[in-house]
């Protein structure tokens, strides 16, 4: 199964959109932290499911209340 690659990341209003590569039938988990460093990460969207293009994920509220936040794409064991 290919790594998910992030093709970007927007602001809109308070949002934020995160768009990355899919393969169809793949299910993916788009995860966040505010501290990459201290191993633990909050799932945004869990069971994804891959179109063969970009997919992508709106983490609705983001920017309110928080300095940072650190995105990955991951596939689920």
């Amino acid at each position: 199964l290919a790594t998910p690659n992030l093709t970007g990341i927007q602001r809109s209003n308070q949002d934020i959109r995160i768009g990355f590569t899919s393969m169809p039938l793949a299910l993916y988990r788009v995860q966040w932290t505010t501290n990459p460093a201290g191993g633990f990460w909050n799932t945004l969207s869990n069971n994804v499911a891959g179109t063969g293009g970009i997919v992508q994920i709106t983490d609705a509220g983001a920017i309110a209340g928080h300095s940072a936040r650190y995105y990955r794409v991951r596939t689920p064991p």
